[in-house]
């Protein structure tokens, strides 16, 4: 299959939510505490996935 066939099927169906985002007003706050805390357990996560056992 060519690569732009798979990638209009793969995505196209989330065209209309794509387009519903761009239409919200405000982008929402970030907190950055809580941001680094979950990017924090993420690799803490992501580490212990692959080590070895």
């Amino acid at each position: 299959m060519e690569p732009e066939k798979l990638l209009k099927v793969w995505s196209e169906p989330m065209l209309p939510r794509i387009e519903k985002l761009k239409n919200i007003p405000d982008s929402p706050e970030v907190d950055y505490e809580v941001f680094e805390e979950y990017i924090l357990a993420l690799k803490q996560m992501w580490s212990s996935l692959i080590q070895p056992a």
